[in-house]
């Protein structure tokens, strides 16, 4: 009875686990429909506008994934822990995960901001996506 709880953490780490996945197969979904596969040549400004949309949504559920993924090595390996001072370094680690998981986070919304600034201004595709790309990366 100690470890209901856990158990049931488990279990519901697992499922978030399964619809993560489910979204990231999703976003593939989108791509394929969008481009993938094809070389940019051969698609419209539309398509490829709507291909990186999924593409960058796809790269932030998969930074979402891996670190639930890691969160739950974590709390399984606090759960099977005795010593006190190995605990200590596990919620360290865990403390850590969950700051860089904000940190990618904060960095894929900040690169996000130019689209939508530059989002409905009457320039070229090829121009938009040249000062895009500069802009999160922060050269410019």
């Amino acid at each position: 009875m100690a470890y209901e709880f856990e158990d049931k953490c488990a279990v519901t780490r697992a499922i978030s686990l399964a619809a993560t996945n489910s979204v990231g197969l999703a976003f593939y979904v989108c791509m394929v429909l969008y481009g993938l596969g094809r070389h940019k040549y051969y698609l419209s400004d539309y398509s490829y506008k709507e291909f990186l949309k999924y593409d960058y949504l796809d790269w932030i559920q998969a930074f979402i994934t891996l670190a639930i993924s890691k969160i739950s090595i974590c709390l399984l390996l606090l759960r099977l822990s005795k010593f006190s001072k190995l605990k200590t370094v596990i919620y360290a680690l865990l403390g850590f995960i969950i700051a860089v998981v904000f940190s990618i986070l904060t960095d894929f919304v900040g690169a996000a901001l130019p689209i939508f600034l530059l989002w409905n201004v009457k320039i070229k595709m090829q121009n938009k996506l040249a000062i895009w790309s500069l802009m999160g990366f922060g050269i410019m």
